[in-house]
């Protein structure tokens, strides 16, 4: 997926506003790549699967 400046300040924007998210870190050079650890526990108590 490539991504302009605007489309990554809404996906950090996005990710951000989730509650539970601690911190949202561009990491790569040219292509951004984002990486999100998950709390099994807490998804299953809130029916949230890694699918949706």
């Amino acid at each position: 997926m490539n991504c302009g400046p605007s489309e990554i300040f809404y996906v950090r924007y996005g990710l951000t506003a989730a509650d539970g998210v601690a911190e949202v870190a561009s990491i790569g050079g040219y292509v951004k790549e984002y990486q999100i650890d998950v709390d099994p526990d807490a998804m299953k108590a809130n029916r949230i699967t890694l699918d949706r």
